[in-house]
């Protein structure tokens, strides 16, 4: 890819976020991460989501990660798993890490074009290339997939990580 039609692409991309944020939102592009601020005076705050970052990294590479553990079997026979809720996709890549083939769905529009900016870069890094070229990631809503499945398509394991448990 040339440079210009990086710089294009990108174009694209933060044209397509602010177009579904709000006015207190503000996307820039930084290197390989894509970095969200939010401003409602006098507060800001500011979350930068990159599959390349150092601490997810780290923490990927932890050897027993419970995760991991929890969605395999001791034949090791899972190899291919459907992440229901995506979201930023953290869960998805430290599973792709790991050897196993994921099918990432998420509904949020701004939560998909941030997560897929990032893994089209982090395809194109060394350290996380071939974790993110195990990753599909598709934007539509767990329902509308499952009940779309052709009868020949399966998945060893299938992945639901509600985003906000029943609390007491």
């Amino acid at each position: 890819m040339t440079k210009a039609s990086a710089v294009n692409e990108e174009a694209i991309l933060l044209t397509s976020l602010n177009s579904i944020s709000s006015s207190n939102l503000n996307f820039t592009i930084v290197d390989e991460a894509v970095v969200i601020s939010w401003h409602q005076a006098p507060d800001t705050l500011e979350f930068r989501h990159s599959y390349s970052d150092t601490q997810l990294l780290k923490r990927i590479r932890q050897p027993g990660q419970a995760l991991v553990k929890a969605c395999n079997n001791k034949q090791h026979s899972i190899k291919t798993l459907l992440d229901l809720t995506g979201g930023w996709g953290i869960d998805s890549f430290i599973l792709a890490h790991h050897g196993l083939r994921v099918t990432m769905l998420e509904q949020n529009e701004l939560v998909f074009n941030v997560c897929a900016h990032s893994l089209k870069c982090a395809r194109s890094i060394n350290s996380t290339s071939a974790s993110a070229k195990r990753i599909e990631s598709i934007h539509t809503s767990s329902l509308d997939f499952l009940l779309g499945l052709e009868d020949s398509t399966s998945f060893d394991c299938i992945y639901l990580d509600p985003m906000f448990p029943d609390h007491k």
